[in-house]
């Protein structure tokens, strides 16, 4: 899906915008994954092919608590994690490339000291 469908999942309470949004959910491959997740830390919209409400009665049913997820801070984590991440990339390109280590040359007096 597009980033501009965001909204689409967060419909106002209607029978018609869950049916068109059903559709969308059955034949996502990410379906499973995305209720996984809605059932942690979302407690609005429309998230793996169910609403809000029908969330909450699988949590109680399964035990899980809802948790709550600062996007904000998870924003600034990825942004600092991908900032140390080229960071770390431009370090090991200054080195230059790892190539094949040189084998080291056997002299004749050290494979007769093996025997």
């Amino acid at each position: 899906m597009s980033i501009e469908n965001y909204d689409d999942f967060y419909p106002d309470r209607g029978r018609s915008a869950e049916k068109q949004l059903n559709g969308i959910c059955s034949s996502c491959p990410v379906k499973d994954d995305c209720l996984n997740h809605a059932l942690s830390y979302e407690k609005y919209g429309y998230w793996g092919g169910t609403n809000a409400k029908q969330r909450d009665k699988m949590r109680k049913q399964l035990g899980i608590e809802l948790l709550d997820i600062d996007y904000e801070f998870i924003m600034k984590y990825a942004e600092e994690k991908a900032r140390i991440e080229e960071a770390i990339q431009a370090n090991k390109m200054k080195r230059g490339p790892k190539g094949p280590r040189k084998k080291k040359e056997v002299c004749e007096s050290d494979l007769l000291s093996q025997f």
